[in-house]
């Protein structure tokens, strides 16, 4: 047990290690030159407070006891301008430092976001959307926190705190050197803290993860929620919850709540030491007020920056853990390597299935959703597939998407392998019409671009035509330019949207899960009517809900328990007097 810890804490070790070498490669060594000018004017802002515990003995010692009138003026005038230095580099240093944070902040979180887009399908339906909010924003601020403001603190307090023993050491030696000898004793309650600290902070953001998605899918799914009347109930889910995180917390608070009345109180028995030993000095005459009042002065002065180093260290542990989610996502290999997909094909072409069977991630093994199916859906035809619920009908989309890499036997374009079809090219090819339609918070026009950007607003307004949605466009006060949600439109309206893109997009291979599920029998009939002119000479693969809506499809594939039980025309599956036609004889059967 205590070889597995000890593993556990060099591991440990090294994955901080290793974090803080990337933060420092990636993001600070770029920022070098700002660094560096913050450096030196951090060099003028600890001469500025030199010079103010220079001005300030002399002031006690030749002004104030001196009576010197002139010397008073002198040195205060002096003590202005040096504070008036100190804040005008300060307020510099802050300029600067904004403009590196604000900067480095937009370009880490650009690159993780650059990231999570190239993931593949699977990363996503494994992660909840709340993690992934929380992943984006708080995973990229901790790197921005420990790419350049430690490194910048650091400097700016090191050099102040340089400059102020500097300054104690000239004024007395002898209560220099004991200060300099206690001081690391303020670091010694933070030091035991941080291993504890550390681990909190892991478990908390593993729980905020998990909390935040609870709390996202609860908003998510508000009708469902008002619908069951299961307010309560979700209350004390986020309860539960809410304790937990809690309790974790307040174990962090408490061990931090710790700190700084110990560090607090090693200073304060600095400072006591020094008016002690200042006072019987003063008593014997071996040091002047000027020079103790100064003294003082530089002590706090001193102090100070090494209680903020010691902040900053207690706050670092968690910046720490976030830092290392971000780097283990991007170091996440989702998808396959790019040197594999780079060939190209034109439509149109035979899509070849050869054996291929798969199952779902975390899906028992013996269990497939698709088991050795086999078919070639030949250009320009068009295809159904029908069957229960669980049947492998969306499954085979999602393979033929390439969402999902990982199955047995093969899928081919055009006798090349899918795996190997460079992805835009594949994008370009082919068009899913999903049952799951999205709208963005935009106008109408940009939703219905989304499938083709560069599209001119004429050819928008001619699919959404063909997609029986113009009129409706046509009633609102900003017609196309009206801005739209998910909240703002009927199931109907939302999937002519998606139809609409994908008329306008125009690709060669056409597939669509359930198009008209949300559609009334008329609109159905009038869109499926207008697909039949845009689909000629296309690959056209239709997930079927209504068997009335596929009747004149070149051939129909009947599926069950993930495999191809019956295919052919509707009229020769219907002589068959099989499968498809007892679903046929049900007319209203709901097939998902």
């Amino acid at each position: 047990m205590n070889i597995f810890n000890r593993k556990n804490r060099e591991n440990n070790k090294k994955q901080k290690k290793s974090v803080l070498v990337r933060i420092f490669k990636d993001w600070t060594m770029p920022n070098i030159k700002y660094i560096i000018f913050i450096a030196i004017m951090s060099i003028l802002v600890g001469l500025s407070e030199g010079a103010i515990i220079w001005v300030m003995k002399h002031f006690l010692d030749e002004g104030l006891v001196g009576k010197n009138i002139d010397k008073i003026n002198i040195l205060v005038l002096c003590l202005i301008s040096a504070y008036l230095l100190k804040n005008i580099i300060l307020y510099i240093i802050g300029r600067v430092s904004a403009v590196l944070n604000l900067r480095l902040g937009r370009q880490i979180r650009l690159r993780l976001l650059n990231k999570l887009l190239k993931m593949n399908i699977p990363y996503f339906h494994s992660t909840a959307s709340g993690t992934l909010q929380n992943i984006y924003f708080q995973f990229s601020g901790s790197v921005g926190s420990l790419a350049v403001n430690p490194i910048i603190n650091i400097i700016k307090d090191g050099i102040t705190v340089v400059f102020m023993m500097g300054a104690m050491i000239w004024l007395s030696p002898s209560l220099s050197l004991v200060l300099i000898l206690v001081t690391p004793l303020i670091f010694i309650p933070m030091l035991k803290a941080v291993k504890k600290l550390r681990n909190l902070s892991k478990e908390i953001m593993t729980q905020n993860n998990t909390f935040q998605g609870k709390i996202n899918e609860t908003f998510l799914a508000i009708d469902l929620v008002k619908n069951y009347q299961t307010e309560d109930f979700e209350m004390k889910k986020q309860k539960k919850m809410e304790n937990l995180l809690y309790k974790i917390n307040l174990k962090r608070e408490f061990i931090t709540a710790k700190i700084k009345p110990l560090t607090e109180m090693s200073i304060g028995l600095g400072i006591g030491y020094v008016l002690y030993m200042g006072g019987i000095n003063i008593a014997k005459g071996t040091i002047t007020i000027g020079d103790f009042i100064a003294f003082i002065l530089a002590t706090q002065t001193a102090f100070m920056p090494l209680k903020r180093v010691i902040n900053t260290i207690v706050m670092l542990q968690q910046q720490i853990v976030l830092s290392e989610g971000y780097y283990k996502i991007l170091d996440t290999n989702t998808d396959m390597p790019e040197a594999c997909r780079t060939i190209e094909t034109d439509a149109p072409l035979p899509i070849e299935f050869k054996n291929v069977s798969f199952s779902y991630p975390k899906q028992e093994d013996d269990k497939y959703s698709l088991n050795k199916v086999s078919f070639t859906f030949e250009p320009n035809k068009s295809y159904a597939i029908v069957g229960f619920s669980g049947s492998g009908k969306s499954t085979m989309f999602k393979l033929l998407m390439n969402w999902y890499d990982e199955y047995k036997g093969s899928i081919k374009v055009g006798g090349v392998p899918l795996k190997n079809i460079k992805p835009t090219n594949l994008s370009q090819m082919i068009t899913l019409v999903s049952q799951d339609n999205f709208i963005f918070r935009d106008s109408i026009m940009d939703n219905i671009k989304y499938s083709k950007i560069s599209s001119s607003n004429s050819n928008v307004i001619e699919a959404s035509k063909k997609a029986e949605m113009h009129d409706f466009i046509s009633t609102l006060p900003k017609k196309y330019n009206a801005e739209i949600n998910m909240n703002t439109l009927s199931g109907g309206q939302k999937q002519r949207i998606e139809i609409a893109r994908a008329i306008l997009k125009d690709s060669p291979i056409l597939l669509f899960d359930e198009p008209t599920s949300s559609l009334d029998s008329s609109t159905e009939k009038k869109i499926f009517g207008s697909l039949k002119k845009i689909t000629k000479n296309k690959t056209v693969i239709i997930i079927a809900h209504r068997l009335s809506t596929i009747q004149d499809v070149d051939c129909i594939l009947v599926m069950n328990q993930g495999k191809i039980v019956e295919q052919g025309s509707h009229m020769d599956l219907i002589k068959l007097d099989g499968l498809y036609s007892k679903l046929s004889s049900l007319q209203k059967t709901t097939l998902v």
